[in-house]
């Protein structure tokens, strides 16, 4: 499977890159609401000409677009009618989501590290199928979760417990049962080797809730 021809095409990316650095990167969405757009928690990737990289979805915010009041007027009226009044809502918005590396697809192969590389502004950006998530994670003995510490690294302290309950439950919608096993032994060696005790039993614990349930 050749992952950089099924994320090419402008028409299926649910967003463009606003901001981008050595350790993550911002997306703005094109469409106002859920349907299109991904949740927090998610997998993200983007299309770098040769190569794209992959991201996860640690923070997101709606604000109004620059030149309109900061706080929005209260409308009382429902989402529908909203959207009935102003048809224009995606240019009155802006729906950001914050996204940090877990890796990149390169000449045929997932690597599980930050891109030497960063992506351009206005890159394009897309939510993964599943058999692209599971690809991510396939290693030559299983599935593997070795770039947790990426993330671990990006959070606040303070929200890597809520972000871990919502990760892990992204991931073991996604996984057979033996398959999760696998990510959370992978898990568990990946964080022993990382060294910060406390945290790692916070995480252990919520992988082992998440990923274990049903074992």
């Amino acid at each position: 499977m050749d992952w950089i021809e099924q994320y090419r095409l402008p028409e299926k990316a649910f967003g463009e890159l606003v901001r981008s650095s050595h350790v993550g990167f911002d997306v703005q969405a094109y469409k106002y609401g859920y349907e299109n757009n991904p949740e927090y928690g998610s997998i993200v990737v983007v299309n770098c000409g040769d190569f794209l990289t992959v991201g996860v979805i640690i923070g997101s915010e709606m604000t109004p677009a620059p030149g309109l009041a900061a706080m929005p007027t209260p409308m009382k009226a429902t989402r529908e009618q909203v959207q009935e009044r102003y048809p224009d809502l995606e240019g009155r918005l802006l729906d950001i989501y914050e996204a940090v590396y877990v890796g990149y697809y390169s000449n045929g192969f997932f690597r599980l590290s930050r891109p030497g590389r960063k992506p351009l502004i206005h890159d394009l950006a897309y939510i993964p199928s599943n058999d692209f998530i599971k690809d991510l994670h396939k290693v030559s003995d299983g599935y593997t979760l070795d770039y947790f510490p990426l993330i671990i690294h990006a959070l606040e302290p303070n929200e890597l417990e809520p972000f871990a309950d919502v990760y892990f439950a992204f991931l073991a919608g996604r996984f057979e049962v033996d398959e999760r096993i696998q990510l959370y032994e992978s898990l568990s060696a990946s964080l022993a080797k990382w060294g910060d005790e406390a945290r790692i039993t916070e995480v252990i614990n919520l992988a082992k809730r998440c990923l274990m349930e049903g074992v």
